[in-house]
């Protein structure tokens, strides 16, 4: 009985070992194109903009 613990325990620890370091490789930088990095916001900022933005509820 012991035995099968120590298998699972053993098996388990492995799949978190080799998950966690599949992740950390798997992730990369995005680098950000310049068109969208200069991009001006369409958007002007206004009081009632920044309200929805919020998610604040607007009386119509």
């Amino acid at each position: 009985m012991k035995k099968n613990h120590f298998q699972f325990l053993l098996l388990m620890l492995s799949v978190v070992l080799l998950t966690s370091f599949t992740i950390q490789n798997f992730q990369e930088d995005w680098a950000v194109p310049a068109k969208y990095k200069n991009m001006e916001n369409p958007t002007k900022a206004s009081k009632d903009n920044l309200d929805i933005a919020k998610g604040k509820q607007q009386n119509l």
